[in-house]
């Protein structure tokens, strides 16, 4: 449990500020979720594209002024001695903010040269007083967003503080897309060569959220760690078996996978597992970076249950499965594909029929289609689906807060949905083969193709009854 002010990852967040009964100020505005949600820094990337290039010869230049008195002095020198090793640094330092940064998302990484992550054994290409002098003289000039950090015990036990959060600036963005940077070019902009890593050790291996609480409409996650139930034993005990088994093995194109899985509420809900760290296969590469992802020298597919909510939730209410391209609806054109498929995200997410589009909307999918055209086809394909609140048993249901009945509908396809993987891949270790988790998917060695397949699809008879349509990328 933490105090007042603190927060359970090192970063300082205060409560929101209300000014009928608060007199003092706010200490930053940012969202303490995103703030917890970080990812610890990556400095595994350099630019490797004229743009990328540019953006980190502009920054080092920029900076330059603010980087001491000896860097300042040196400025109407001709021989800047230290430029390229300030324009390498640089650009170390941009390959680790800019991609996430198009997102908005923060990142984490300690004050203290006496934490893990400035250890050197990680053997970082910048170090720990080249990279604050850097970083802190593009805060000067406002390119990064910064919350400082504060070292105390956390809820895990472990004194891990001073996690600093950084984030591109709005300003930094902008000159990222003025150089020709963009959040699509990322996997052409900055190349990774070593990727980040974080230890398993300190990572628990299931976390338990309380469930979120509703607001003036807006659901807001909890960030409290409740103890484990003796229910989810089970799953504790799956992921020190599947971690230890990743342990055993060498990759190459991502970090070394850390695993958590987490469950929101109780054990029925949510359950997925995480990799976590910037370079972490899931998401901290690129689609098109996963190609280059070895296990063991051997190069990696994905087997994925085609529509996996879709085909979960049709299951749980004894409807058809669905035949064919499940987004194909009546009267409706194939080109309205990424429309139609936003529509059941949201669907899932909301756990009701969705009237219109929500806040945050592509322009591409609005201008596209009504919601309400895609909502009449997809209830005339799957009139089932207009009974989505009956997929929860009554005694679950029971358990979720009267104002959460809608949100526990995601969140419990996501359970079943996890248990599904969680099967297949104790099966698929079970015949000495080698597996990732990816929410919907399985990632093997190529050669273990045929073996995941009938693995999921044993393990969705045993949980549902039937077998799910998989794909093989």
């Amino acid at each position: 449990m933490t105090t007042s002010g603190e927060h359970n990852d090192g970063v300082i967040v205060h409560p929101e500020f209300n000014p009928e009964t608060d007199k003092r100020p706010p200490s930053h505005s940012h969202d303490p979720v995103a703030l917890q949600d970080a990812d610890t820094l990556s400095l595994g990337r350099i630019p490797d594209s004229p743009a990328a290039h540019a953006l980190s010869a502009k920054v080092a230049e920029a900076i330059r002024p603010h980087l001491g008195p000896r860097a300042a002095a040196s400025i109407n020198n001709t021989r800047d001695r230290g430029r390229q090793k300030r324009v390498d640094e640089v650009g170390y330092i941009l390959g680790g903010i800019v991609r996430p940064g198009f997102k908005g998302k923060w990142l984490a990484v300690h004050e203290s040269p006496s934490k893990w992550f400035w250890e050197a054994r990680r053997e970082l290409p910048v170090k720990h007083n080249a990279f604050w002098t850097k970083a802190n003289a593009m805060r000067e000039i406002g390119l990064l967003d910064f919350v400082p950090g504060q070292s105390f015990r956390n809820s895990w036990g472990d004194m891990s503080g001073n996690a600093a959060r950084i984030r591109a600036s709005d300003k930094l963005i902008e000159w990222a897309q003025e150089c020709g940077c963009t959040l699509r070019s990322g996997t052409t902009d900055w190349k990774l060569v070593k990727p980040a890593t974080i230890a398993q050790s300190t990572t628990p291996l299931v976390r338990l959220l309380d469930f979120p609480t509703r607001r003036n409409g807006t659901i807001i996650s909890s960030t409290e760690d409740l103890p484990l139930p003796e229910s989810l034993k089970d799953v504790e005990e799956f992921m020190q078996r599947l971690t230890t088994h990743l342990s055993g093995l060498h990759f190459s194109g991502c970090c070394q996978p850390v695993l958590s899985a987490k469950f929101i509420g109780s054990e029925h809900f949510h359950g997925r597992i995480y990799a976590l760290c910037s370079d972490n296969y899931q998401n901290g590469i690129s689609k098109d970076e996963r190609q280059f992802i070895r296990i063991n020298t051997f190069p990696v597919t994905e087997v994925d249950v085609s529509a996996s909510f879709l085909s979960i939730a049709l299951a749980l209410l004894n409807a058809p499965k669905p035949e064919g391209d499940p987004y194909s609806l009546p009267g409706l054109d194939d080109a309205l594909r990424p429309a139609i498929k936003h529509w059941f995200v949201v669907f899932f997410g909301k756990g009701k029929a969705v009237e219109k589009w929500p806040q945050g909307t592509k322009d591409d999918i609005k201008n596209a289609v009504d919601t309400c055209t895609i909502m009449d086809a997809v209830f005339q394909r799957y009139p089932a689906l207009q009974n989505i609140q009956q997929i929860i048993p009554p005694e679950i249901a029971a358990t979720v807060p009267q104002e959460l009945q809608s949100w526990a509908i995601g969140h419990y396809l996501t359970n079943v949905e996890a248990r599904i993987m969680r099967k297949a891949m104790s099966e698929h270790m079970d015949e000495g083969g080698s597996v990732l988790p990816l929410h919907d998917a399985l990632m093997v060695p190529e050669s273990e193709e045929g073996k995941a397949y009938h693995c999921l699809q044993r393990a969705s008879m045993a949980i549902l009854g039937r077998e799910l349509s998989t794909n093989i990328f």
